[in-house]
């Protein structure tokens, strides 16, 4: 999608734009994409600094709706205005205490705890409080948050469309199909990420399940990349 940057957006088409990407979850309304990231372009060419587009985007986001913080990390996230090693590195340290229950949107909350504990895709590094969460949401109560986690992990990736959205309920995400990623290839090291199993043998239990109740569909693949290097070293083998 193109966004065209010398548009003049009104603030208040700015606010009702906020307003109802936060209000509905969905951040595939093409209208609400337009204005968000034709303000985040104008704001690029003024705003270097990753603070002060967080204190921008927050101070709107306070004035408009009174989100949570685990709200502001999703909207923030969702639009890619700030990616969540940023977001994690503006915020002081987030703590899975007693409050966490209250979190509206608790995998991005998650999320960022995860990205603080410098332990992302460190699947063997997780303390033992993670894993406890993640447990909690495999109910299907909360089987949006195990669904959004493990994507934003690249572990999962659903195929059907490209839908960015909280989906109010787990029957919504019934009948479409994902990837699962066996092992996953990372760019920075050029080789496969260490311990990936560790993510596919914790969610596979409830993977069978969401097949099973639930007509959800998952396809277990390798990472395209991953695939090359299995080429290579099987390759290598036969000389």
């Amino acid at each position: 999608m193109y966004f065209v940057s010398n548009v003049d957006i009104s603030p208040n088409h700015l606010n009702l734009a906020i307003q109802n990407a936060v209000e509905t979850k969905n951040v595939n309304n093409a209208l609400t994409n337009y204005i968000i990231n034709n303000e985040q372009i104008r704001l690029n060419k003024s705003i270097y600094d990753i603070s002060n587009i967080w204190k921008y985007w927050t101070e709107k986001l306070n004035k408009e709706l009174k989100l949570d913080i685990s709200e502001k990390i999703f909207f923030l996230k969702s639009f890619d205005i700030l990616d969540f090693e940023q977001i994690g590195a503006l915020l002081p340290k987030l703590k899975l205490d007693k409050h966490f229950e209250n979190k509206k949107i608790k995998s991005y909350y998650l999320l960022t705890v995860v990205c603080q504990q410098e332990t992302w895709q460190k699947f063997n590094l997780w303390d033992d409080q993670v894993w406890e969460i993640l447990s909690q949401f495999e109910t299907v109560d909360r089987i949006n948050d195990f669904i959004l986690f493990w994507s934003e992990m690249s572990v999962i990736k659903e195929t059907t469309h490209e839908s960015n959205f909280l989906h109010q309920n787990s029957e919504v995400y019934a009948n479409k199909t994902f990837e699962v990623f066996t092992e996953k290839y990372d760019i920075a090291s050029n080789s496969m990420i260490a311990n990936w199993e560790v993510a596919i043998n914790f969610i596979k239990p409830t993977l069978d399940t969401l097949e099973k109740d639930f007509g959800y569909h998952f396809k277990y693949v390798q990472d395209q990349k991953g695939e090359n290097i299995s080429k290579i070293r099987n390759s290598s083998k036969n000389f």
